[in-house]
């Protein structure tokens, strides 16, 4: 059985009724043992289009006997029964079940990507799951959810590392709206004495290089990583994140 990790949010419809309803349908899944359901907490919607109303968030915890792709498509299953209609990226919806971690694996394909990409900076993610899975650790940055929530809380400074080609570096420079941000290659940033110097940063490494190293140098500066390497938007999944980390 693989330890795991689920983050529901909905702000369409009855959120709490959808929410019991996705834990019922998961507990009667065969292959999958419901070990904890987080409280559900409020929260503003944040880097998606402007207009919606607040979102109900929470998490829940279980033990599978799937692979990461079969339990995938169980979420994804669960969310068709539930009314689920994907509309406007980011936008309101009656639910959405990611799959934040599965054990201690990274797993990178067309469909999925562990541990989720924008989890480690958004707070409306971390605060649900700290009740039952503060104590799980994010593979990429090394750190468990606790952590990361605490980062998110008491840094002065944002840096987002960013899995995607260099050249990706010029179109985020050169897209507006970005004002006050610092671009850097990753192979530039132990050059830097302290982060604090620098308000808003994004750090982009090429996939190819070692994910480990990478890791080491972002947890010098207790910045959360983005892994763009299933992204199609990639342009546009830097700009959400950006949003939810400050």
């Amino acid at each position: 059985m693989v330890d795991c990790l689920i983050a529901f949010g909905a702000n369409e419809g009855d959120p709490e009724a959808s929410f019991r309803s996705a834990v019922t349908l998961l507990r009667a899944t065969d292959g999958i043992e419901v070990i904890a359901v987080g409280e559900p907490l409020r929260t503003e919607p944040v880097g998606g289009p402007g207009g919606q109303p607040p979102y109900l968030n929470a998490s829940i915890r279980l033990a599978s006997e799937l692979s990461a792709q079969s339990l995938h498509k169980r979420l994804v299953d669960i969310e068709t029964e539930l009314g689920r209609e994907r509309r406007v990226r980011w936008g309101s919806r009656k639910i959405d079940l990611d799959l934040l971690l599965y054990g201690d694996r990274q797993i990178v394909t067309e469909t999925l990507t562990v541990p989720h990409p924008r989890m480690s900076f958004r707070r409306f993610v971390l605060e649900p799951c700290l009740e039952i899975a503060g104590d799980m650790a994010h593979w990429n940055s090394g750190r468990t959810i606790a952590q990361l929530l605490d980062i998110l809380n008491q840094r002065s400074s944002v840096a987002v590392w960013v899995n995607a080609p260099l050249e990706f570096l010029d179109s985020l420079a050169q897209r507006g709206g970005l004002a006050g941000w610092t671009f850097m290659q990753a192979s530039d940033v132990d050059q830097l004495s302290d982060l604090e110097s620098i308000a808003k940063l994004v750090v982009v490494f090429e996939p190819r290089e070692a994910d480990r190293e990478v890791a080491e140098r972002a947890l010098k500066f207790a910045g959360p990583m983005l892994d763009l390497r299933s992204s199609e938007e990639p342009v546009e999944e830097v700009m959400a994140a950006l949003a939810a980390a400050t």
